[in-house]
Order: C-alpha cells, then structure tokens, then sequence
C-alpha cells in the first residue's frame, strides 16, 4: 500500500515523501527533521499511474515541528501506483479521501440514511430497460419537446461532468457509498476546462499568452480543442470528448476564455490581474446560466424560486459540509438520457447525423479523433444563437429512450450494455429508496399505480410489480411525463434538481450569488438577459 509520509518540521511544498510497501521508520536523527519548515494543514492532490488524477487529502497536522510525522494511509492504492503529489492550497472544498462525498439526501440525525433501500427483483429490471422493452423510443415527432432546444441536452452533460465524477463504484452489488470518492469539486467552478490552473497543469495553457487556454491541434488549428498525436483530448476532463457536441461545448468555453481575456485587456485591465479576471467573469456567466437558463427550462422557474427561498432537502449551509446527494448523481439528474434525438441536424454538411457518427467511440462513427472543419458544429440548430434558424428540439422527458442508448456497442462482451438497465441497477447498488418512498417523505403525493401504468396498454410496470415500487430515476423519468406532457421535470424530480444545483451555487463562497449576488452579467443581450446562446454569440462573434 502507498503512503505519504509528512516528517515532523517538514513544509507543505515538495517535502513529503512518497513510499511504497510498509512504513518506514521515522528518522531518529533530529537533524533530518527540517526543523525550520513547518507541517500546517491543507490539501494535496494524487496522481495514479491508473491513469486518473484529482484525489484530495486533508492533511490533519498541527503546525511546528513535533517528534512524530504524519501518515497518510492512501487505502484503494496498490504499491507504485502513486507517481507524484501537490499541494492544493486554496481549494474551497476540503475532502478526505472517505468523506461523505456521496451520500443520501436523507439523513437521520446519527448520519444514517433515513429511508430503506429498495429492492427489487433484478429480472424486473432487465426486462424493464431492455434494448426491445417498454422504455424504447418510438421516435415519432410527437415525442419532441417544444420548450428546450436540443443542445441543452449536452449542457447538462456538460454541467454534470463539472460536479461529479465516480469511476470506482460497482454497477451492481451494494456499494458502500460513505467509501465512494467524487473525482470532482462539486462546485460549478469549470475545473473541467481550467484544471488546478497554469501553474499546476501548464499543458493546459498557451506557453506563448499564459493567460489563455490552449486550443487546436495538427488536423485542426483553431476548430477543436488540443489533442496529442494519438487523437487523445487534452483537456480537464476525458468525458467532455465522447462525442461531438459535448466536445464542441469544452471548446467553447474554453475560447469563451480567451475571448474574455482580450475583451479584458482592451478594457485596460493591468495584466496581472487578468487572468483572475477572466477566470471569474467566466465561471460567474456560466453560473448565471446555469440558474437563470438551464434550471428554468429543465425544472421550471417556481421550482428555481422554491429553492432560493429555502432549501428544504439540500441543506448544506458551509463548504466543509457539501456534498453530492445520490438521489441526484444516480436519478434525477440522469434525465437527460431521455432527451437524446435520434438524429442531429448538426451542420450544413450533416443534416442527418446519427448518434453512430455524433459519438467516438461508437464502433460505427466516421469521425477521426480530432473535429475535422467539415464536423464543427452550426450552434444556431442547438442554441437559438439565430433569429432566422429555429432550433431543433430535445426529447421529452419521459420513460422512453433513444435505441441506440439501450444497446450501447461500444460495452464489452459480457457487460450490460443497455444504459437503461445499467441506470435501474446503479440505483440499487447505490441504497436508492424507491421513487414512491422519496415523493413520501419530501411530502408530495406520489404518482399513484394508475399513473405509473400511463400511456402504456401493456400495463408493463404493472406485469413487472415496479408499479406501486418504482426505481427512483425511472419513477422520475414517469413524473415528467404524466405531470408536464415531458415539457420539464416533475415535483420530485425537478425539486432534487433544482435545490442541488441552487445549494452548490449558495454554499460555495466564491460564486457570484454568494460573493456578490447583487452581480448581473457584463455581457447581457439589449433585453438585459444572458442564456446559453447569449454566451455563444460573444464567443464565436
């Protein structure tokens, strides 16, 4: 096992050890004790040989030099799998390596989660998410939300991708969640598209102007993000390249930086504060739309105002104590999934692009790694960025799912490859209540077995018994649809939403609506709003 071990007197930069194996012994030499240095508390970042990186440690040390050092037991972590470590020094969030990362909305006052995990027959599941089952997408048009433009589909990928991260947890068995790290601060600060900074992680930067982020690469110069010769993304976050749109996103805020950058420079601001600058004026408009334009198409805009007002289940009120509710991460923020279209009008050029060609790693996709120029992406069919092209739309949110999602081929032999089955599964190796028991205790009225049943003359939930017990994300999924005709999120499942997103922005100190919620976007449009296609148009203009 790794272990990090901090010797008494020794500073924070670049003096704790790493060793391999058993402890060794504390030098007996009081002079090898660096007595001028100090060990003071902070957090540090871990690199695997895994091939992830972001693990944050608390290091609990009073300050000065004492006669013990201070062990880091790096449990999860096999010998020489630790390459190196920094420090983290202003990180806002302080989480050690088993805090309650994950953990139920739900909380008796010992800690322990106060609904009973629901359990359901694992053949029920199966056959409730399978590739032909009931959840499969017609694809008619009257399935098509009128409301949310398609591209808000992949913003919210986009948004999830900035809070959470859970490559260890199992998709089924009972997981021990309290155990479970988030490879992500779950804060809506884009280390995804700026890392721990240029310092830190400087290949994330441009070496000639440090202040902006590098973009381009040998297929493409200026229409895609940095890619190594492999084809490889370089960017904050691997997942932000697993198809086109998500990647196009990436991209754009990471020009929507440097944009920012130039804007501040010929506003004269001096150009050491630059870079600080830009970094808030960014993450702050993300923000903005995030609450002001995500939020209220997706969960409606009492639902926003509900949870501005008080947060009744998401009730972290300091940073030490945020954390990322399972009832989120592992069911209502998995809406998305029903928003997938079949097909995108992503261009001129490809007006029909299927899901095949729109993702990387689908065995059947055209596209090289890199975004060639003929694929980058017309934002006008995502975002009404035009007034003279109307947007296609998403899916309802409703209980069906795109084909190609319940028979995803790039799942290896033998693995679930149904993303609607592996969804009911996580639920359940994750200790989820079940939808009717979350409706209950946030005291509203739970769909009743009638409502379940809706729209199907199979009756099929009623044939599996999931009818008056239902998976939390699917019990989501079905509110939308019988409450709101799948226009946006349903009571339980938009109020999750909601108070989540709304709680991170209030809790963390450094976001426009607690550091300064008095802030309105410098680069609002002529009617004094600033949405998503607002952000595009200052970036791409």
């Amino acid at each position: 096992m790794s272990k990090i071990i901090f010797f008494a007197g020794e500073s924070l930069i670049g003096k704790g050890r790493v060793f391999q194996g058993p402890t060794p012994s504390l030098p007996s030499n009081q002079d090898d004790k660096m007595s001028s240095a100090t060990v003071i508390k902070g957090e540090w970042e871990l690199f695997s040989e895994r091939g992830f990186s972001g693990e944050r440690w608390v290091i609990s040390a009073e300050s000065g030099p004492t006669s013990d050092g201070v062990f880091l037991d790096l449990n999860g972590f096999g010998d020489n799998e630790i390459s190196s470590f920094r420090p983290l020094l202003q990180a806002p969030i302080k989480h050690g390596n088993n805090g309650a990362e994950f953990q139920s909305l739900f909380q008796n006052s010992d800690g322990t989660p106060a609904l009973t995990p629901a359990k359901f027959p694992e053949d029920a599941l199966m056959a409730l998410g399978a590739s032909n089952g009931p959840m499969l997408d017609d694809n008619l048009p009257d399935g098509d939300n009128t409301e949310i433009p398609a591209g808000y589909t992949y913003l919210g990928q986009f948004i999830d991708h900035d809070i959470t991260f859970d490559p260890t947890s199992k998709l089924t068995g009972n997981n021990v969640t309290s155990t479970i790290n988030n490879f992500r601060t779950p804060c809506l600060e884009l280390d995804n598209v700026y890392g721990t900074g240029p310092d830190d992680e400087p290949y994330l930067y441009d070496s000639q102007d440090k202040k902006k982020l590098l973009i381009g690469n040998a297929e493409n110069s200026n229409g895609d993000v940095q890619r190594n010769r492999q084809g490889t993304a370089i960017i904050g976050d691997p997942r932000n390249d697993e198809n086109v749109i998500v990647s196009s996103i990436q991209f754009l805020m990471i020009r929507f930086h440097n944009k920012m950058v130039d804007k501040l420079r010929a506003d004269q601001i001096p150009e050491n504060e630059v870079f600080k600058k830009a970094q808030q004026l960014v993450r702050w408009h993300y923000q903005w739309v995030v609450l002001n334009d995500y939020l209220p198409r997706i969960c409606g805009q009492d639902k926003v105002n509900d949870a501005l007002a008080e947060r009744h289940f998401y009730t972290p009120s300091t940073a030490a104590e945020i954390y990322m509710p399972l009832e989120f991460s592992v069911a209502a923020y998995r809406f998305g999934h029903g928003q997938v279209r079949e097909t995108y009008r992503h261009n001129d050029v490809f007006q029909n692009a299927t899901l095949g060609e729109l993702f990387f790693n689908f065995p059947t996709s055209t596209l090289p790694r890199a975004v060639s120029q003929i694929w980058e992406i017309d934002w006008s069919n995502f975002f009404a960025t035009d007034e003279n092209t109307e947007p296609q739309k998403n899916r309802k949110i409703n209980s069906k799912i795109n084909r190609h999602l319940l028979n995803l081929p790039f799942i290896g032999p033998g693995d679930i490859s149904s993303l609607a089955q592996r969804n009911l599964l996580r639920g359940v190796s994750m200790g989820l209540a079940s939808g009717q028991a979350v409706a209950e205790r946030m005291d509203i009225e739970p769909l009743s077995a009638r409502e379940m049943n809706a729209n199907d003359p199979g009756n099929t939930l009623a044939q599996l018994g999931l009818d008056t017990s239902t998976p939390l994300w699917f019990y989501c999924l079905k509110e939308a649809e019988v409450q709101s005709d799948g226009q946006q999120l349903g009571q339980v499942g938009g109020t999750i939403v909601a108070e989540t997103l709304v709680g991170i922005l209030q809790v963390d100190e450094h976001s426009f609506l607690t550091a300064n919620p008095d802030w309105t976007p410098t680069l609002a449009n002529a009617d004094g709003l600033f949405e998503m296609a607002d952000l595009i148009q200052f970036t791409t203009s």
